[in-house]
């Protein structure tokens, strides 16, 4: 069984080509004038007429209000009403393309969210508290403790009886506007899977030394017989050296009990992984965690094999652990969370032959959609952290914007938030004056003839602003997807009995690269086992509906 469910892609491209103005500029214009880089004026130049008024007038709650779908007495044009709704309901169709079923999972921690259309984590209450272990900010220790917890619960099989009501509101949502859902009630029971962890971009090595301690804490064994190893991967040496002197004061990161059997868990490795070094790296692998069996390599192969995690991965790292995953037998699943879609090699994309033909449908979009503009809107903060600014944080966006605008190139690390005291008393008014702000920062020079268009963004920028949050779900849901499509759908290169989707891991609030690329190469329990939990399925008639592709 494979779960893949048809989707058209061709209408959804159809809308991005046609307001591709929207997320394919850059918000300084460039210096020299280019076919291929659009700028500011560019956008402000195609927002329709009558858009341009009510943008302006919006408070920015009202603007909150049209990116939740929320009605609140604003009168907005119809057709931008229906440009925000389809925005939704686009990213929902693809995002219920792409998630893994929580059937199809043999450790069912995972529940659709309708309000979210997707498929979150639900962690139990054992999630380590990684900022007390670790010392690293809040940001970073929700990721490394809810990724420790999942990787712990695949590899310890963890069965779980979910609670059934442990839904959010039903309101139509996206991955990056609804909250996590959460586990009120679970029974577990263990076994072991895959033997090792190998976690790419392991950095100063935070995620594999939790998993080790939360491992080692869970067994008895010496260091001997202990059943697990973590491989910590990075190719910085300056990052590697740091965290291999880690290694050997386990008390300064938490590590108090069986310190002996956590240092012997974790191995590090220093190679940088790219989508053409791939057997390199699984010789080197091989060598590392089992020197005795080089000789016979083709056997352990056969009976050892490993779990692969990223979490945020940069720009082509992702794709070089996906080439990995295909590449290694011996890979059994895949964890993998990305970051910096523009650091990619933007003429690798897209990579599934899907979306390669759908692209083909709407050939104007492709040189709009794969720039580093759309890239990095795509992984810039979410929905959810811009509708919690405040009028002081839009104000604050819209002085430095200005200011960058109006800085030569050479001297823009000027910050008038900074370095202009008379701007702090007026940054919290809803309605604040571009004239007033621009007689309090002296250093910058505004020429009488540039005065129409920047007033011009200065009011409309928190408009075009909202307008992009619209389009973030759907243009980092297509990123994601194409991933995803990419293991389901080359079918030469793919084990049988695969699955492949996305989970969301995280609380886009606190982090906005959420989603995790899940995969397996191998069924570890029966259908019926799964089926067997106390699970809620996506109700598909509820929420947008699928366009068949023919």
């Amino acid at each position: 069984m494979i779960w893949d469910p048809p989707v058209d892609l061709v209408p959804v491209l159809t809308f991005l080509d046609r307001f591709s103005w929207v997320f394919s500029f850059q918000w300084i214009d460039p210096n020299e004038e280019s076919a291929e880089v659009q700028g500011l004026q560019s956008a402000m130049e195609k927002i329709p007429t009558h858009w341009v008024e009510p943008l302006t007038c919006a408070t920015f709650g009202n603007l909150k209000a049209l990116i939740l779908g929320l009605e609140d007495n604003y009168t907005w044009p119809q057709d931008l009403r229906q440009f925000a709704s389809e925005c939704r309901r686009f990213t929902a169709i693809v995002s219920q393309n792409v998630c893994l079923l929580p059937t199809m999972f043999s450790q069912p921690t995972l529940m659709y969210n309708p309000s979210a259309n997707c498929v979150d984590f639900l962690p139990n209450k054992r999630v380590p508290n990684a900022k007390q272990l670790l010392h690293i900010t809040s940001k970073k220790s929700h990721e490394v403790a809810r990724m420790t917890a999942f990787l712990r619960h695949l590899l310890c099989n963890r069965n779980l009886d979910c609670d059934e009501d442990a839904f959010s509101d039903r309101s139509t949502g996206t991955f990056q506007t609804s909250p996590l859902l959460s586990l009120r009630k679970c029974q577990t029971k263990h076994g072991i899977y895959p033997s090792c962890v190998v976690d790419i971009g392991s950095g100063l090595g935070h995620l594999p030394n939790l998993l080790a301690q939360c491992l080692v804490q869970e067994t008895d064994t010496n260091a001997e017989s202990f059943p697990f190893r973590v491989c910590a991967v990075d190719c910085d040496p300056v990052l590697d050296q740091k965290a291999r002197l880690m290694l050997q004061r386990p008390d300064r990161i938490g590590v108090e009990k069986r310190s002996h059997v956590w240092s012997q868990t974790i191995r590090r490795l220093l190679f940088c992984l790219t989508e053409s070094n791939t057997m390199g790296f699984t010789s080197l692998l091989n060598e590392s965690l089992n020197p005795e069996v080089v000789s016979s390599h083709s056997n352990w192969k056969q009976t050892s094999t490993y779990l692969l995690s990223g979490l945020h991965c940069c720009g082509d790292l992702s794709h070089s652990v996906t080439q990995l995953f295909e590449d290694d037998v011996r890979a059994e699943w895949v964890v993998l969370v990305g970051c910096c879609y523009h650091k990619m090699t933007l003429k690798q994309f897209p990579t599934s032959d899907r979306l390669r033909v759908a692209f083909k449908s709407v050939p104007n979009l492709m040189r709009s959609f794969c720039s580093k503009a759309t890239f990095r809107l795509a992984c810039q903060w979410s929905p959810c952290i811009w509708l919690s600014w405040t009028d002081r944080d839009c104000n604050v966006h819209r002085v430095r914007l200005i200011s960058r605008i109006l800085s030569p190139a050479g001297t823009r690390k000027f910050d008038p938030i900074k370095n202009c005291p008379e701007l702090h008393s007026v940054l919290d008014l809803p309605g604040l004056d571009f004239n007033r702000v621009l007689s309090m920062i002296p250093q910058i020079s505004c020429p009488s003839k540039r005065m129409p268009y920047l007033t011009a963004v200065w009011n409309l920028s928190p408009g075009l602003l909202a307008l992009q949050q619209l389009l973030q779900p759907l243009l980092e849901i297509i990123i994601l997807a194409d991933r995803v499509w990419r293991l389901r759908t080359d079918r030469s290169r793919k084990p049988k009995h695969m699955f492949t989707g996305l989970v969301r891991l995280f609380d886009p609030k606190i982090s906005p690269r959420c989603m995790a690329l899940v995969a397996c190469k191998s069924w570890l329990s029966t259908i019926a086992d799964a089926h067997n939990c106390n699970l809620t399925e996506p109700n598909w008639n509820s929420g947008p509906s699928h366009s068949i592709c023919h």
